[in-house]
């Protein structure tokens, strides 16, 4: 009976030691865990939300909420998809989003009348809004990095309201426009 209460008390302060080291362990594990959360968690909660227009050919137009770094493709699948009529041959839907942005599909009657619009005869302006980079390339002043900036900055940025706002690419200043304001439209 004696070698077994020895044994028992052997045992016992063996667990206890044992529980002593692992408590040690577990809570430097969980401070070292706990850190990790934390960085973790305020990376995932700092998003910032933009608000886009989604409208025209799309089965729910409105205003959506989106993580900022979405994309037109992103803001078309938030508000249902396109509609059978749509052309998105007109859009970039990989441009990056910005707050504050309307988005539009144009139907395939509105893009083949704004190609129509865009070519560009002596009578004819050249519409900034849906011009193709070759023909914004044929405006006077204008080479293959200002087509496509001018196309990028409508892509993120909406439509020109003003033949003027085109003076807001990099690169087209008062000298530049004052050459093509006389072949450009926004309609």
């Amino acid at each position: 009976m004696k070698n077994l209460i020895i044994c028992f008390i052997v045992a016992m302060v063996s667990i206890l030691q044992g529980c002593g080291d692992r408590k040690t362990t577990i809570s430097e594990d969980f401070e070292k865990d706990e850190s990790v959360y934390e960085s973790e968690t305020l990376e995932t909660t700092v998003k910032e939300l933009i608000y886009v227009y989604v409208c025209g050919q799309v089965k729910k137009p409105g205003v959506y909420a989106l993580d900022s770094g979405s994309r037109v493709c992103d803001g078309i699948e938030l508000a249902g998809g396109v509609l059978k009529d749509a052309s998105l041959d007109n859009l970039n839907l990989a441009a990056l989003l910005e707050d504050g942005e309307k988005l539009y599909v144009y139907s395939k009657a509105e893009a083949s009348t704004a190609i129509l619009e865009n070519v560009q005869t002596d009578n004819k302006l050249v519409n900034i809004n849906t011009a193709s980079i070759d023909e914004l390339m044929d405006l006077p002043g204008i080479g293959k990095t200002r087509a496509e900036a001018i196309i990028n900055y409508r892509d993120n940025n909406g439509l020109f309201e003003s033949i003027e706002d085109i003076m807001k690419i990099n690169g087209i200043k008062q000298s530049v426009f004052d050459k093509i304001k006389e072949s450009i439209s926004v309609r």
